[in-house]
């Protein structure tokens, strides 16, 4: 797949098994709309508020040209000024079904429905084992990230899952160093003002949901 993959379609593999289902997280909808969230806000399409729980702002309706990042432009187009937390658990963020169809347009996964609904199965690892090389080298410094890598570290960490998705491609480093190492990222990045508060709110939903 020669075409370079968004924030949310990242996330989308990091966070989906071989099988097609989610894995490591109850709560990949809502990392993959946080993701869409930042990045609309990375193109300048919307903005935040400085809330805990900040209201978001469209500023530019022009479509992406992404299908997906223009569903959920137009999600937020609907619920302009709407704060934040509502607008991660909204039904029309809810990006899954977007998004593999267009990974599997792409060929890296298919489609496949079974009595318990639709799954992803991974046709193609390339586009993922690409992401987890990026992420391996940010982490154990081999290689400059970008800033799009930081914002994923932030993200699925933000999940829970900040280690448990990462841990086989840096078997050298221990938990609370890559957790450490993805802080540090994370704050030296000029995107963490936006980061922070989709990551912050991932995060408490995921501690009151699972308590």
């Amino acid at each position: 797949m020669s075409t370079p993959l968004s924030i949310p379609a990242e996330t989308f593999l990091l966070l989906t098994g071989d099988t097609g289902r989610q894995k490591h997280t109850q709560f990949r909808k809502y990392v993959i709309a946080g993701a869409a969230l930042i990045e609309l806000a990375l193109r300048e399409r919307i903005t935040m508020s400085e809330e805990k729980n900040p209201r978001i702002t469209l500023t530019d309706p022009t479509p992406t040209g992404d299908p997906v990042l223009d569903q959920a432009l137009t999600a937020v187009d609907e619920r302009d000024g709407k704060k934040l937390g509502g607008t991660l658990s909204s039904r029309a963020m809810d990006l899954t079904e977007a998004l593999g169809e267009q990974l599997a347009a792409a060929g890296v996964l298919e489609r496949k429905k079974g009595l318990l609904g639709t799954t992803w199965p991974v046709v193609d690892h390339g586009p993922e084992n690409a992401v987890r090389d990026r992420l391996s080298d940010a982490l154990d410094g081999s290689g400059s990230p970008s800033q799009q890598d930081v914002v994923l570290l932030a993200l699925i960490k933000a999940a829970r899952a900040g280690y448990v998705v990462i841990k086989d491609d840096v078997p050298e480093m221990r938990r609370g160093e890559v957790l450490t190492r993805i802080d540090e990222l994370s704050e030296n990045s000029p995107y963490w003002p936006v980061t922070r508060a989709v990551t912050y709110k991932i995060d408490s939903m995921t501690a009151a949901m699972t308590t």
